[in-house]
């Protein structure tokens, strides 16, 4: 697949990018259908932030739709277009019930396209860890 790769300060390029997996039972692939860009992306792109590894994915805040679904998804199925937030949590610990996933007690905080584990959403497909808490379902106006 395709996507804004960063290589380093000012050098992002549309690249090739492994396909997204399911790692977990409960994760789900979504094909992103579009992504913001936001102060984050600046932020790295001007060398304002330490990348959190050499090459890696960027992007965040997204929404597209789901095509592959882990086997303990229990609200989440293919078709269902969806809204990512920046960042993931557990969706169980008290902290993620009231929505401070950034305190997530069970480590299950991670940052799309700025952290370690998760690559960006400027891609075609991305993986949403815990996709029933963290992929929220669009409804149409």
């Amino acid at each position: 697949m395709k996507g804004l790769v960063f290589h380093g300060a000012a050098d992002v390029r549309y690249d090739e990018m492994v396909d997204p997996t399911p790692t977990e039972c409960t994760d789900v692939v979504v094909k992103m259908r579009l992504c913001s860009i936001c102060g984050s992306d600046l932020h790295i792109y001007h060398g304002g932030l330490a990348p959190p590894r050499n090459v890696f994915g960027i992007g965040h805040e997204a929404m597209g739709e789901v095509v592959e679904v882990g086997k303990d998804v229990k609200h989440l199925k293919l078709g269902d277009r969806v809204m990512l937030p920046g960042s993931t949590g557990c969706g169980e610990c008290r902290y993620c019930q009231v929505g401070l996933v950034n305190s997530c007690e069970r480590g299950g905080m991670q940052v799309y396209g700025i952290g370690r584990e998760l690559e960006g959403c400027q891609a075609e497909f991305i993986r949403v860890p815990n996709g029933d808490f963290n992929a929220k379902i669009g409804r149409a106006s």
